[in-house]
């Protein structure tokens, strides 16, 4: 259920057993109790910002990725009385790899992250992903200036465990040349 916030902001709260450790994007959070809140400040209207965040208990680790835009906020929570605990050591880390293609001068971000890479083809990979999980509502954002003016396009998709997948941006469609024109 999500609860509205300040515009620039967006926040992520969380119910997760009182002693788990907290990591937003692989950053530990000092945070503690059994719900909590985290803020995202200077987000811009209209962005999906994808945030993972992950919950450790006892040697146990789940992982959820969450969407968030501006002025919004979103709720999780870990429950580790499942019957199936995923684990560190039981769930085997695989190399995932998510190619993009864009003009050689865009920039990209991934899940609300820039990158610093650069070229036409952009080969980004992680291992942060075990077997059997997935980064639902990945958003992908690929910007480039033409004419002075900036033209963003954004793609969100599921990236599984141990995938290898492609996007493409176009840049050169009518829509484009329109927006430019305005």
């Amino acid at each position: 259920m999500e609860e509205t916030a300040q515009a620039s902001t967006g926040a992520i709260n969380v119910s997760v057993p009182a002693e788990a450790k907290i990591y937003i994007n692989d950053r530990e959070t000092t945070t503690e109790g059994a719900d909590r809140r985290y803020v995202s400040r200077g987000l811009k209207n209209g962005v999906r910002y994808a945030y993972e965040v992950r919950a450790e208990l006892d040697g146990q680790v789940q992982t959820r990725v969450v969407s968030l835009q501006a002025g919004r906020s979103a709720r999780i929570a870990f429950d580790f009385d499942s019957t199936e605990p995923r684990t560190a050591s039981a769930a085997a880390a695989v190399k995932t790899r998510l190619t993009v293609n864009v003009p050689e001068d865009a920039k990209v971000n991934l899940a609300g992250t820039p990158t610093q890479s650069q070229g036409e083809t952009r080969s980004f990979t992680t291992s942060k992903l075990s077997e059997g999980q997935s980064w639902k509502n990945y958003t992908i954002t690929a910007s480039i200036v033409r004419d002075g003016k900036t033209v963003t396009k954004q793609k969100t998709i599921e990236l599984a465990a141990g995938e290898d997948r492609e996007i493409s941006f176009e840049f050169d469609d009518a829509r484009v040349a329109q927006a430019i024109n305005r």
